[in-house]
């Protein structure tokens, strides 16, 4: 029979800023063999390259760890209206890349001039942000939840009229961030607004901008308090 005496829930939260950019590009190319497909990427994968290159020479930082490239052949699916059917024309060869950046600064600029890349079905997906040190910070939200959990267990041994130092903590439960992703809150990680100095009417200074706003790492600590003493 278990001796649980109660169970107290707590939230604790760190705000940083994120100091990590991720982008994402893919492009495909289509011929009747596979080999054939590969070769096509060849013209695109040197215009990212070099837009690439071109970026590090004006001060874009890539870290080296988190560069990634790839590159898959699939038949190409095509739906036919006629018979409402799929059919197989030929082969597709897909080029994904991805890389980091911690020059946050250089971030619009690099997401313009990669935008603007002439390459076949080219996608540019809008750069996500992180923060590289998530462990240190969901560290000190679980502190922060630690800290706000002994406040209320204390509460209630006032109000009852018992000893906190009669009881422990037997078991305990760490949900970092709940229905939000890898502790990030959703939403959070960029806004799109007017530069700053444009006006609501829209000029032709004013431009769109990605901004990196602020990571919230969020933790929920319960802890299930046991009668140790007397």
């Amino acid at each position: 029979m278990s001796n649980q005496v109660t169970s107290i829930s707590a939230r604790g939260f760190v705000v940083a800023d994120f100091d990590t950019a991720t982008f994402s590009l893919s492009f495909n190319e289509f011929a009747p063999k596979a080999r054939e497909a590969k070769t096509k990427l060849k013209k695109g994968v040197e215009k990212i390259t070099t837009a690439i290159d071109g970026l590090k020479k004006k001060g874009l930082e890539i870290l080296a760890t988190h560069y990634r490239s790839n590159i898959s052949v699939q038949p190409n699916s095509v739906y036919n209206q006629s018979s409402r059917e799929w059919e197989v024309k030929g082969q597709k060869a897909t080029y994904t890349v991805t890389f980091q950046t911690p020059t946050l600064e250089m971030v619009n600029e690099a997401y313009d001039i990669l935008s603007e890349l002439d390459v076949n079905e080219y996608t540019v997906n809008s750069p996500t942000y992180s923060v590289r040190a998530e462990a240190a910070l969901k560290q000190q939200a679980l502190e922060d939840a630690w800290k706000v959990a002994q406040v209320l267990f204390a509460n209630q041994c006032s109000v009852l009229g018992f000893d906190p130092k009669n009881f422990s903590v037997s078991t305990w439960q760490v949900n970092y961030g709940g229905n939000e992703h890898h502790g990030f809150a959703k939403g959070r990680n960029f806004t799109n607004s007017l530069a700053a100095g444009g006006s609501a009417g829209g000029g032709e200074d004013d431009a769109i901008e990605l901004n990196a706003g602020r990571a919230v790492i969020d933790v929920v600590l319960t802890a299930n308090y046991s009668r140790t003493g007397s």
